[in-house]
This record gives structure tokens, sequence and C-alpha cells, in this order.
């Protein structure tokens, strides 16, 4: 059996969604469900990413079915995304993790950062385990949070 493990840092503070803005020219899905979007939580963060082409897959629900991830490698595929942002909690975070897995060949080079209110370290702990690359609880902490997300965006 073979293992690996990736370190997850978690940044949070006012203002942190600001670090966004150093992304560029990028192809970004953003995962998440309908509130996330129909609240304009979606549009905060997208505020962020004006120099990307954004889409987002606002279709996820509790424990994601395959019916779910399917629609969601389909969208994957179509926008050809260089980043993943997961907005909300596990349920979002697992499903960009399967959509990753599942999607193409490269799938699991597209890194993941999750954006969540699940700060615990077990929530945190669950997402390194998942092979989420970033868990970045809110609110965020722009100077932090600045060197993790440009790291991705080279």
């Amino acid at each position: 059996m073979k293992n690996f493990n990736i370190s997850t840092n978690v940044y949070f503070g006012e203002n942190s969604l600001g670090i966004l803005d150093t992304i560029q020219d990028k192809h970004v899905l953003i995962v998440c469900d309908s509130f996330m979007e129909s609240s304009g939580i979606v549009d905060k963060v997208k505020e962020h990413l004006s120099a990307c082409q954004v889409d987002v897959f606002s279709k996820v629900v509790p424990d994601p079915p395959i019916e779910i991830v399917s629609e969601g490698i389909q969208c994957l595929q179509r926008c050809k995304a260089d980043v993943m942002i997961a907005v909300g909690g596990g349920s979002s975070i697992d499903a960009a993790k399967a959509i990753r897995g599942l999607s193409r060949p490269d799938a699991p080079t597209v890194p993941i950062i999750a954006l969540s209110a699940n700060a615990f370290a077990e929530d945190i702990q669950k997402s390194k385990n998942a092979g989420i690359n970033e868990h970045l609880a809110k609110p965020l902490e722009m100077d932090k949070v600045l060197k993790v997300i440009s790291s991705y965006c080279k």
C-alpha cells in the first residue's frame, strides 16, 4: 500500500478574500450549493476573480450522489479549470474532490482550495485527508492567504 500526505494550511481574518485578486488569467471553477450562489456569497468570491474566466457549479447537495458529481465533471471538462474553489462546507469540498478525482487525466493536479466556515481541527484534518490542497477557514486573513493562492497560480 502507498500513501502520501498533503499539508493543509488554514488562514483566516478580515478582508482575506482580497487574496483572490492575485489570481490572473486562469479558468476557475467554483463548486458550491445553490444557497451559496443565491445568497450572494459566490458573487463576493467572483468579485475578486475579475481577471479570470469563472464558472460556477452550484448543484451540490449533502452527501453528493454520483449523478451530481457526474454533472460537475461535465462542467469541469467544459471550462477546463486551472483552479477549483469549494465554497461552503463538507459537501462542497467532497463534491470538488470527487469532480477532480474522476474527471480528466490531469484532474488530480488541479488544486482545490476550500473556503469554509469549518475551522475545527477535525474539519481541517478531514480536508487534508481528502486531498484538499488548502483549507481556508473564514474569516480569512489576507496576508497569509495571499502566499497560498499565488503559489498555485504561477
